[in-house]
This record gives C-alpha cells, structure tokens and sequence, in this order.
C-alpha cells in the first residue's frame, strides 16, 4: 500500500511489482492473478448489509487511528453498533475469566466512571472481568467487544442478550475474522493485540500467570500503551498483577488513576482533592480493622477472627453494622468481600 497507494490498485499490478516487497511468491501470485472466489466475497458482503454490520478497511478514514499505528493492523475490521466509538479515548480492561465477586464489582464500578468522562471501554466480551467491564461502561457511555469469533457467530452465547443494550449505548461489537469464523483457540491471542491497540492504557484487574490477560500485555508493551495493575493477594491464583506492578505497571485504584493519566487527552482538568471523593470514613475501631483486612482479601469469619485475634459474637457484631451499612457483603464461598 505504501508503494501503490490504494488495495484495489495492487490487483490491478503485474509480477514483477511484487519483486523486492519481502511477499512470498505464491501470495504474490494469488494477489495478481486474482484468485480468490469473488461469489464468496460478494456473499460475505450481502450477508453483512442485512445484519447492519460494516466492513471497514485499512484505506477507510474511520479505521480507528490508534489501531493502524501498531505492527501488522487488521487488513479490515467488522464492526456491528457504533464505529465511531473506536476512536474516543479508549481504556482496555483484562483479567480473569474466574476472579473474584471483589474484582467483578470493582470492575463494574470502574468501567462505570470511566464511561461517564466519555471513555470508551474496549474488552474481549468473555466471562469474568471482561463482561463486568462492559456491563459497567453501558450503565454510562459506549463499551467495544473485541471478539475472538466472527460476528455471525458471537461467544459465549450467553452473552448475546447484552448485545442490544451495548449498541444501544453507543457501543460496538468488533472482529477481524470472517462472519462465520468460529471460536478457534488461535483466534484469541490475535485478538488481545486489537484490544491492546484501540487503547491508551491498559487495565488489569486479577490475572493467573498464564492468561491472555499477560498476553494482552506483551502486545501493549510492544504498542507503547500505559499499563495500570490492581495489586493481589499474593497467594492468590490471580496474583499475576503484583508481578507486573514489580515490572513497572501503575497502581491502580480509582478510576482517577487512569482518568489523572488521560486528562490531557480527555481535555478535562481535575481539582487536586477529587482523589479523596471516594475515600470511606469508618468510625468504629473494630469495623476498620475488619475493613482493612478485608481490603487485602476475602475472608471467613473464623478467617477474620484468627487474623485480629478476636472471638466470634465481636467479629459477628462488626460484620453486621459493615453490612448494614452497605460496605461489605457475605459472598457464595463464605467469605466477606468489599463493594464500597
């Protein structure tokens, strides 16, 4: 392209253009002899149309900007909602597909403000951290789902039912696989430099030591993208966050982290004492100690009283007045968890 100028003009190119351009010589030939099954392609086309799904090129001016800037972009992308929200400042959230009701709320909450300045939240629309993410940014604003499928075959199918409310927002489903292309194992790797590339900073909220959350990373590294880490518990099967903080990766811990470090690009100008919005007064000496180590990592009542070296009826008074309060909450595996 940099040397014809247009896609349609290298079919039209003979041989010897080719010679030189480091292009294998059998595709060289497929590209100038045209042999690729034009039916096929017209059929993808009418397919798209009826579904309200376009195609949009590398020579398109509303390919997304950031994306055509990192190592081997997409030739085209199918986009089913809002095209336009590919080019708002975009924020990527990744993480476990199996973290913890703690990680899914705040998730949620901070895809929720994030979408409120006008940040388009981009995730994989997989289980865990990624569908919180979305569902939390389409309670204010535009979210992206990058897919590791075609359009026509959208995973999990779970997840079909937020598809309506996600374009209604102003969202956008994205895939640069063929509409019928199923979900391959490959495709997801591939599809976690999408992610990576549509954003300015990269979020990170629990990740196991071999996910495509990391994946996602090295693709984010090699883009020049920030990347934000929410610290574990070190013993915790997600703990993969702590290693990449180690690395140099931000601390996250408010949506004003991210929102501090895209200001200039939001164009908005933050008061010096916004950070403290946010912070919970606990009187109660016991309830903040209890707070606090919750705030490290879940824990049963008899897991809270053997770390503060206190009985059951004290422990059981405190859980109480921090769940009246709406502060913490008692989760399916026993364990008292942090939503506020």
């Amino acid at each position: 392209m940099d040397k014809r100028g247009t896609i349609s003009g290298i079919f039209n190119e003979r041989a010897d253009f080719f010679y030189g351009l480091n292009i294998q010589s059998n595709i060289a030939e497929r590209i100038y002899n045209k042999a690729f099954n034009e039916q096929a392609v017209e059929s993808i086309i009418s397919r798209t149309e009826k579904e309200n799904i376009e195609i949009i090129t590398l020579e398109d001016e509303r390919y997304p900007a950031l994306l055509k800037e990192i190592y081997a972009p997409p030739a085209l992308l199918f986009v089913k909602g809002n095209v336009e929200c590919l080019n708002n400042v975009s924020v990527g959230i990744v993480g476990s597909r199996n973290c913890s009701s703690q990680a899914e709320k705040f998730t949620y909450k901070l895809s929720k403000e994030l979408a409120e300045v006008g940040i388009t939240i981009v995730s994989g629309f997989a289980y865990g951290i990624d569908i919180a993410s979305h569902l939390g940014a389409i309670e204010k604003g535009a979210t992206a789902c990058v897919l590791g499928s075609g359009l026509f075959q959208i995973y999990p199918q779970n997840h079909i039912k937020y598809v309506d409310k996600i374009i209604n927002m102003g969202g956008c489903l994205i895939s640069e696989f063929m509409p019928d292309e199923k979900p391959l194992p490959n495709n997801f790797p591939r599809r976690n430099r999408i992610i990576s590339g549509l954003s300015k900073v990269i979020a990170v909220i629990e990740a196991s030591k071999r996910s495509g959350s990391l994946i996602t990373c090295r693709f984010a590294l090699e883009q020049n993208r920030e990347i934000f880490a929410v610290p574990a518990f070190p013993a915790g099967k997600n703990s993969a966050t702590n290693s990449l903080l180690r690395d140099g990766a931000k601390f996250l811990e408010t949506s004003l982290d991210i929102i501090s470090e895209l200001q200039y690009d939001l164009k908005i100008e933050l008061n010096e004492d916004e950070n403290n919005n946010d912070s919970i007064i606990i009187e109660d000496k016991q309830c903040k100690e209890i707070y606090d180590i919750l705030n490290i990592e879940p824990l049963s009542l008899n897991g809270i009283c053997m770390k503060l070296n206190i009985d059951v009826v004290t422990a059981m008074s405190s859980l109480a007045s921090l769940e009246l309060d709406g502060i913490i909450e008692k989760s399916v595996d026993d364990k008292y968890v942090i939503i506020k």
